[in-house]
């Protein structure tokens, strides 16, 4: 199954220009993540992580 497929790939024209894009937007999207993550405040990390644990009614939100 690999081989049909690699195969199949290495026929398409510009696959290296799209796996270097693919590559790229991953790059700067993990970036982008973890500069949010970073500046996230603590407050509102410590209120994430115990929403699970929380019981609210779904109309104090709306």
């Amino acid at each position: 199954m690999y081989k049909v497929i690699s195969s199949l790939l290495e026929d398409v024209k510009g696959m290296d220009v799209l796996s270097a894009i693919s590559v790229s937007f991953f790059f700067i999207l993990f970036i982008i993540i973890m500069i949010n993550v970073i500046r996230m405040r603590k407050e509102h990390a410590e209120e994430m992580k115990n929403m699970p644990l929380e019981k609210h009614d779904l109309n104090d939100k709306f």
